[in-house]
Protein backbone atom coordinates (compact mmCIF):
# COMPACT_ATOMS: atom_id res chain seq x y z
CA UNK A 1 0.00 0.00 0.00
CA UNK A 2 2.77 2.53 0.68
CA UNK A 3 2.57 6.26 1.26
CA UNK A 4 2.52 9.19 -1.12
CA UNK A 5 5.89 10.85 -1.69
CA UNK A 6 6.40 13.99 -3.78
CA UNK A 7 10.20 14.25 -3.65
CA UNK A 8 10.67 17.45 -1.66
CA UNK A 9 13.23 17.98 1.08
CA UNK A 10 13.11 21.07 3.29
CA UNK A 11 16.00 23.23 4.43
CA UNK A 12 15.19 21.93 7.93
CA UNK A 13 12.26 20.30 9.75
CA UNK A 14 10.92 23.68 10.92
CA UNK A 15 11.05 25.43 7.57
CA UNK A 16 8.57 25.29 4.70
CA UNK A 17 11.24 26.42 2.23
CA UNK A 18 12.18 23.76 -0.32
CA UNK A 19 15.83 22.80 0.18
CA UNK A 20 16.06 20.08 -2.48
CA UNK A 21 13.99 18.37 -5.16
CA UNK A 22 14.72 14.70 -5.63
CA UNK A 23 15.32 13.68 -9.27
CA UNK A 24 12.52 12.04 -11.26
CA UNK A 25 9.90 12.71 -8.61
CA UNK A 26 6.49 14.44 -8.93
CA UNK A 27 7.56 17.75 -7.33
CA UNK A 28 10.22 18.39 -9.97
CA UNK A 29 7.88 17.42 -12.80
CA UNK A 30 5.29 19.85 -11.36
CA UNK A 31 7.78 22.73 -11.45
CA UNK A 32 8.40 23.11 -7.72
CA UNK A 33 11.88 24.54 -7.24
CA UNK A 34 14.51 24.93 -4.54
CA UNK A 35 13.75 28.11 -2.61
CA UNK A 36 9.97 27.87 -3.08
CA UNK A 37 7.95 28.18 0.13
CA UNK A 38 5.27 25.53 0.69
CA UNK A 39 2.00 27.28 1.53
CA UNK A 40 -0.79 24.73 1.19
CA UNK A 41 -1.44 21.05 0.48
CA UNK A 42 -5.02 20.76 -0.73
CA UNK A 43 -6.88 22.87 1.84
CA UNK A 44 -4.35 22.22 4.64
CA UNK A 45 -1.82 24.93 5.59
CA UNK A 46 1.12 23.28 7.39
CA UNK A 47 3.17 25.26 9.89
CA UNK A 48 6.37 23.21 9.41
CA UNK A 49 7.83 20.55 7.15
CA UNK A 50 6.87 17.72 9.51
CA UNK A 51 3.20 18.66 9.10
CA UNK A 52 3.64 18.98 5.32
CA UNK A 53 5.18 15.51 5.07
CA UNK A 54 2.61 13.93 7.41
CA UNK A 55 -0.27 15.39 5.39
CA UNK A 56 1.18 14.29 2.04
CA UNK A 57 1.49 10.75 3.45
CA UNK A 58 -2.28 10.64 4.06
CA UNK A 59 -2.74 10.45 0.27
CA UNK A 60 -2.47 7.23 -1.68
CA UNK A 61 0.56 6.77 -3.95
CA UNK A 62 -0.28 8.04 -7.42
CA UNK A 63 -2.91 10.51 -6.19
CA UNK A 64 -2.90 14.03 -7.57
CA UNK A 65 -2.05 16.47 -4.78
CA UNK A 66 -2.57 20.24 -5.11
CA UNK A 67 0.47 21.96 -3.57
CA UNK A 68 0.60 25.76 -3.45
CA UNK A 69 4.02 27.43 -3.28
Amino acid sequence: HGKAFVGIQSQDEFSLVVGAILPNMPAGRAGIAVGDRLVRVGTFEPIDFQQFRAHVQTYRPGATIAIEV
